[in-house]
C-alpha cells in the first residue's frame, strides 16, 4: 500500500492584540487594544471609543471620539484625536416643537494652524422668520471662526467636553435672537484641500512618467531612426546599382542606336531624295500639267473669246 504523504500548508500566522494609548488630554489612558501581525501594521488605523469611557462621566454617553494611530514605540501604539461627534438620539431630545432647528457647517483654522469643520445646531426659543434665522446662522458663523482662532484643537476638545465652547458661543448669538441650546453635532479634523492637488500635481507619478518619456527607450528608438540602417538603405538608394542602371541607360547601347539612326543610311536616303533629279522631274510634270489644265478650263476659254471681241 502507498504511504500517505502530509500536505504542505503553510502555518498560520498568529496575530496579537496590542494597546492603544490615548494621548496627554485624557491623561494617556490605555483607551482599546487591536489585534496584527505586525505592531508596524498599526499605523493609520482608527479606533472609536465612548467619552464615558475615558473621562468616567455618564453626561457624557452620548458622544463618540475617533482616534487615529500615528506612531508605534515597542509593544504600544500612540494615537491623535481625530473628530469628535454626538448621537443623533441626543439632539432629537433636545428640539421641541414651536421652536425652529438651524444647521451651520463652518471651516475653521485654530490657533494651531490646523484646519477643521465644525457642525453646529442652534435651536431657537420661538418659530421665527427667514430674515431672523439668516441672522442667527451669518452670526453663528462669525463668532465660531473668532473663537476657534484663539484656541488649538486640543483646548477646543476640551472646552467641548466640558461644555464651555457652547456657553459662551450661545451667549454670542442671544444678541440677535433668544437661543435655546447649542449643539456642536460634529467636529472633524481635516486637511487643506487646496493645497493637496497642487503639491501632487509636481510629484505625481503622472508628471514623472511625462519627464521620463523624454530619456525613455521610445523616444531613443525615434531618435535612432534618423541613423538607423531603415534611413541608411533609403540614402544608400541613390547611390545603389539599380539608380546606377538608370544612370546607364543614357549612355547604354539601345540609346546610342537611337541616336545613331538620326546619322543612318536611311535617314540620309530620305534627305537626298528631296534634292535628287527624279524629285525635280516630277515637280516639273505636276506644273506642266496644272498649266495645261488652266488652259482647257472652260473660264481660260471666255477669257480668250473676251480678249478676240475686243
Amino acid at each position: 500500500m502507498a504511504k500517505r504523504t502530509k500536505s504542505g500548508k503553510d502555518k498560520k500566522v498568529h496575530k496579537k492584540w496590542y494597546p492603544v494609548i490615548a494621548p496627554a488630554m485624557f491623561k494617556e489612558q490605555v483607551i482599546g487594544e487591536m489585534p496584527a501581525t505586525d505592531i508596524s501594521k498599526l499605523l493609520k488605523r482608527n479606533i472609536s471609543i465612548n467619552l464615558m469611557s475615558a473621562t468616567r462621566d455618564f453626561r457624557h454617553q452620548d458622544t463618540t471620539l475617533k482616534f487615529l494611530i500615528n506612531s508605534v514605540s515597542g509593544q504600544t501604539a500612540q494615537a491623535s484625536l481625530v473628530s469628535y461627534t454626538l448621537s443623533p438620539s441626543s439632539m432629537k431630545r433636545m428640539i421641541r416643537r414651536r421652536t425652529d432647528r438651524i444647521d451651520v457647517r463652518v471651516d475653521v483654522k485654530t490657533k494651531s494652524g490646523l484646519d477643521a469643520v465644525i457642525k453646529v445646531v442652534l435651536v431657537t426659543l420661538n418659530n421665527t422668520v427667514a430674515g431672523v434665522r439668516t441672522k442667527i446662522r451669518n452670526k453663528a458663523i462669525t463668532e465660531v471662526k473668532e473663537l476657534c482662532k484663539k484656541i488649538s484643537f486640543v483646548e477646543l476638545v476640551q472646552q467641548l467636553t466640558r461644555n464651555k465652547f457652547q456657553k459662551e458661543l450661545k451667549s454670542l448669538v442671544t444678541k440677535v435672537y433668544p437661543v435655546r441650546y447649542i449643539i456642536i453635532k460634529k467636529y472633524t479634523l481635516v486637511a487643506d484641500p487646496k493645497e493637496e492637488p497642487v503639491q501632487s500635481e509636481v510629484g505625481s507619478p503622472k508628471s514623472e512618467e511625462k519627464k521620463s518619456e523624454v530619456g525613455s527607450p521610445k523616444s531613443e528608438e525615434k531618435k535612432s531612426e534618423v541613423g538607423s540602417p531603415k534611413s541608411e538603405e533609403k540614402k544608400s538608394e541613390v547611390g545603389s546599382p539599380k539608380s546606377e542602371e538608370k544612370k546607364s541607360e543614357v549612355g547604354s547601347p539601345k540609346s546610342e542606336e537611337k541616336k545613331s539612326e538620326v546619322g543612318s543610311p536611311k535617314s540620309e536616303e530620305k534627305k537626298s531624295e528631296v534634292g535628287s533629279p527624279k524629285s525635280e522631274e516630277k515637280a516639273e510634270a505636276k506644273e506642266s500639267e496644272e498649266k495645261k489644265s488652266e488652259v482647257e478650263s472652260p473660264k481660260s476659254e471666255e477669257k480668250a473669246e473676251n480678249l478676240a471681241k475686243e
